[in-house]
């Protein structure tokens, strides 16, 4: 899986994942400062799958419920399974 990393997100998370053999992309990193839209765009255009702490949370929401609700299940399902074990 390859992750695209909003700079909301703490580095520690980001190292995390590189240590578990994740292809990560770290806004903070490589285009810190840009919009949400553009964290958004970059995400989809690049097939990655966008980790946010708040920000672009609220932008994808307001532009497009479906895929929002979709992976607000996945978020679900993956937090109780994480509180879980």
């Amino acid at each position: 899986m390859k992750f695209l990393i909003d700079e909301s997100v703490e580095k520690p998370i980001v190292d995390w994942l590189r240590d578990q053999k994740y292809d990560v992309m770290y806004v903070a990193e490589s285009s810190s400062g840009i919009t949400d839209e553009e964290v958004i765009s970059l995400a989809n255009n690049e097939k990655l799958t966008c980790l946010c702490y708040y920000s672009c949370g609220n932008y994808t929401f307001k532009n497009s419920k479906k895929k929002t609700v979709k992976n607000e299940k996945y978020f679900k399902k993956w937090k109780s399974q994480s509180l879980s074990g």
